[in-house]
């Protein structure tokens, strides 16, 4: 009886509450041409994945993020981020929910817009994502 409740007490503290975060470069995004898909775990029961983004710079006001299936189609966008200033550098903390991922190759885009509202694609990262 008490293996059954600490089971649940662990079921319950799951990554659900504080999900890890996944770091990216902007260089990934610039230089994914022949490069391997990065591996994304996301645990079961959580509720979200947490992108960090790490720019080089202040080079727009704004950015967006989109997810994208292996074959193009958008299933989830985020727009109007602004880059948060890090001792490192600026960065783009983006949560997407997790049934939003499908199980394999999946894409991330990111975009810069300018302070005119012109977009700009920054490029395309592919992460084979598992859910467990």
């Amino acid at each position: 009886r008490l293996q059954a409740e600490l089971q649940a007490a662990k079921e319950k503290a799951s990554p659900t509450s504080a999900p890890d975060i996944f770091a990216l470069s902007l260089r990934a995004f610039r230089d994914s041409g022949g490069q391997e898909p990065r591996a994304l775990i996301i645990p079961r029961g959580a509720e979200e994945a947490r992108l960090r983004i790490n720019l080089t710079g202040h080079e727009f006001p704004g950015y967006q993020v989109m997810l994208l299936t292996a074959d193009g189609k958008e299933v989830f966008a985020i727009k109007g981020l602004s880059p948060q200033a890090t001792r490192g550098g600026y960065v783009l903390i983006v949560s997407v929910p997790a049934r939003k991922f499908a199980d394999g190759d999946n894409v991330i885009s990111l975009d810069g817009v300018s302070a005119a509202g012109e977009v700009e694609a920054l490029g395309k990262v592919i992460v084979k994502v598992r859910k467990r």
